[in-house]
């Protein structure tokens, strides 16, 4: 009797386990289709996209090379330019961001590394954005993803000349796209500097609809910013033109990008159709753009709201991890970063000459402190309850203290991934230009709440499934790069330093 009742348990503990291991299996299998047959379906019977991605400012630091000229954006022959140069072309580089080569570039998803030369971080995050987007939308998107890369310099001129050949390499892509049947709509996806190349696109646009035989004039553009930007980009249009696009960008979706007066009135160019401003509190380095812009500082959000329906709808999103309401430490933060840099500029607006560079070089160099100690100073131990400015677009390979930002709960993806639920959720409210974002990270779930800006009212509410994010994860694993430490990165700048010496 105790034989069979033993035996009985021992079946039955057996059966147990292996419906659980059956389910398990089940569930991997289950979501792994997911990721493996997106693209089963017909294209036909599916909204197609061009989805592209655009990275932001490259080696940003390295502007204090030659500082001076980063300032009066004349950089053309400076050993700033030269090493960005080499590190925009190095690989080693393309394992942290959706970036590639320069130029528009075709990108096709996948989470197998094997038989590519290196690990381009593209690869996994168009692959996370992909199966994200098919489950948010019901698999009712064919996207069609590429990258556009450019040299990165901090410059309203470099900005203005790379917007030109993006604007042209849509047409010629859009083209290419038509002739083999496909009518895609344009999702261009942006950060940082990234959004401002774009926004620049809607001057050009302007500019060859008119014809560029005609020069800007107060006339047509009486602000004096949109003047200045619209003859600055006139001045590039000269030979060889682009063709006018055939097309209008249907979303422009910016993450941190810094507001400013040089390209702000492009927020409500009819060239976009709908524009997402996507923003965090703790993201500082936003606002702290005062070289290439005539203000002493950046704005994280567009002043401007559109008037008519000839103006694209615009969207603005602060992501957080904190309850809905006014993160006053990060408002405290930021007015010191605008005073501190006020008084950047008063030294900016008066450049010494070359005789009595090295005095204003130590007032740079005590600015540039001032900054560091006033915003970085007190947050070695605090945790970051929103995406940093890096977080939102790079791959968190190398971040250290991982428990105390954001990332941690995506790692090692950036919060670009996160687009298409962020996009479904918005859209759910129509009516509604201006959210506060709240994610929640739970075992079972990931929960995005959308609340009215800085209140506690509570708009609408929708789940991702947390074992999707698991698999995601469990993908990117054979991506992690090697050698990706702050020495080897330094070590590599200094080669390329010895390469301008030599």
């Amino acid at each position: 009797m105790y034989n069979k009742q033993s035996n009985t348990r021992i079946l039955i503990t057996v059966a147990i386990i292996t419906a659980l291991m059956l389910s398990a299996m089940a569930a991997r299998y289950w979501i792994a289709s997911i990721i493996n047959t997106i693209q089963v379906e017909p294209s036909h019977k599916k909204q197609e996209w061009m989805t592209v991605f655009v990275h932001g400012s490259f080696a940003t630091t390295l502007g204090l090379i030659s500082v001076f000229n980063v300032i009066k954006d004349k950089i053309h022959k400076t050993n700033y330019k030269k090493m960005t140069r080499l590190m925009r072309k190095d690989p080693f580089f393309y394992q942290m961001q959706p970036l590639q080569e320069l130029g528009l570039k075709p990108l096709e998803p996948t989470f197998d590394p094997k038989g590519l030369t290196h690990k381009y971080a593209a690869f996994p995050i168009a692959a996370a954005y992909e199966t994200l987007s098919a489950l948010a939308h019901n698999e009712k998107e064919k996207n069609y993803f590429y990258t556009f890369g450019w040299s990165g310099l901090v410059s309203q001129y470099r900005r203005r000349k790379e917007a030109i050949k993006l604007y042209s390499a849509l047409v010629t892509e859009y083209a290419a796209l038509k002739a083999r049947g496909i009518n895609p709509k344009i999702r261009l996806i942006a950060h940082s500097h990234g959004g401002n190349l774009i926004l620049n696109m809607a001057g050009i646009h302007e500019l060859l609809q008119k014809g560029v035989e005609n020069e800007p004039s107060v006339d047509r553009y009486p602000d004096a910013d949109q003047l200045t930007s619209m003859k600055e980009i006139h001045k590039l249009l000269q030979a060889p033109l682009p063709d006018i696009a055939p097309f209008h960008i249907d979303e422009l979706i910016i993450f941190g990008t810094p507001i400013q007066p040089e390209t702000l009135s492009f927020c409500l160019s009819p060239f976009f159709k709908k524009i997402y401003n996507i923003y965090s509190d703790d993201d500082i380095i936003q606002s702290m753009d005062w070289v290439s812009t005539r203000r002493y500082y950046s704005e994280k959000r567009i002043a401007l709201t559109p008037i008519t329906t000839e103006q694209p709808v615009i969207v603005q999103i602060k992501i957080t991890l904190n309850k809905p309401t006014q993160n006053k430490e990060s408002q405290k933060t930021a007015q010191q970063i605008r005073h501190v840099a006020a008084e950047a500029t008063e030294m900016k607006e008066a450049l010494p000459e070359e005789s009595n560079q090295a005095k204003a070089m130590g007032t740079l160099k005590d600015t540039i402190n001032t900054i560091w100690a006033r915003v970085f100073g007190s947050r070695q131990s605090k945790t970051a309850l929103d995406p940093l400015h890096k977080e939102f677009w790079f791959m968190g390979w190398k971040s250290r203290d991982q428990q105390i930002l954001a990332q941690q709960h995506i790692q090692p993806y950036p919060y670009v991934i996160l687009t298409p639920y962020i996009q479904k959720l918005v859209n759910k409210l129509p009516d509604a230009h201006d959210l506060d974002i709240v994610l929640k990270f739970g075992k079972e779930t990931i929960s995005l709440s959308a609340y009215t800006h800085n209140t506690t009212e509570k708009r609408r509410k929708i789940y991702i499934n947390a074992a999707i994010l698991k698999e995601l994860q469990h993908y990117a694993q054979a991506w992690q790069p090697e050698n990706i430490t702050p020495s080897y990165e330094m070590e590599l700048l200094h080669q390329y330093s010895q390469m301008l010496n030599s």
